[in-house]
């Protein structure tokens, strides 16, 4: 069973290789599809066992055991095509081999995924690393706040500008615990404050 976080480089050829084999076994013998999470879940349970239970605890563990995946998958990939076994479909909501298809171009094809899971380099990312991914993708994500939605938002929250990300957490666990129904609160009131925060943590967590 691998520690993700502890994994190194040169420990990692024979845990990849254990990998693979238990990716083919499960895709070739079964080729229905698997999102990645039901995938993860079956790795981590017995007969396999190659995951700890909790290896999805934490955001950089999570990366790794994804990437870890994803590396395998990409590697299987050029091997399923090259030997005529199948076509392999990869994404983190659909992981299925499908039959092979003469003529399809394939691995030829120019893909920027491949490349990124196939460079080792990109495993090894830092807490900073993956924190910076994760905030980069809620930039590109959320649609851009008006900014009457942002006065009313933080009028709800009883804020005002300038508000930094910690300031709306703790105003926003006060409000919510003062409007808590089971502490006499108006449940109304709760919503309209679980509103705003949800239309304003995205804003200021990325800023």
């Amino acid at each position: 069973m691998a520690n993700i976080l502890n994994l190194s480089h040169n420990n990692f050829a024979g845990f990849l290789e254990l990998l693979q084999l238990n990716l083919t076994q499960l895709l070739v013998g079964s080729r229905e599809s698997r999102s990645e999470f039901e995938l993860i879940r079956e790795l981590s349970a017995p007969p396999y066992s190659l995951f700890q239970a909790d290896c999805l605890r934490n955001s950089l563990s999570m990366y790794r055991v994804h990437f870890m995946l994803f590396h395998a998958l990409y590697q299987l990939r050029d091997q399923f095509h090259l030997e005529q076994l199948g076509s392999l479909e990869i994404s983190p909501l659909r992981i299925q081999l499908t039959p092979y298809l003469p003529g399809k171009e394939g691995v030829a094809e120019a893909d920027p995924l491949r490349d990124f899971y196939l460079n080792w380099d990109n495993f090894e990312y830092t807490q900073e690393d993956v924190d910076s991914l994760l905030n980069n993708f809620w930039k590109q994500a959320a649609p851009p706040l008006k900014p009457l939605e942002q006065q009313e938002a933080l009028r709800i929250l009883e804020l005002e500008e300038p508000v930094d990300y910690s300031t709306l957490k703790r105003q926003y666990r006060r409000l919510a615990m003062k409007h808590h129904p089971d502490r006499g609160g108006d449940a109304e009131e709760l919503k309209r404050i679980n509103a705003a925060m949800a239309l304003l943590s995205n804003l200021y967590r990325t800023r």
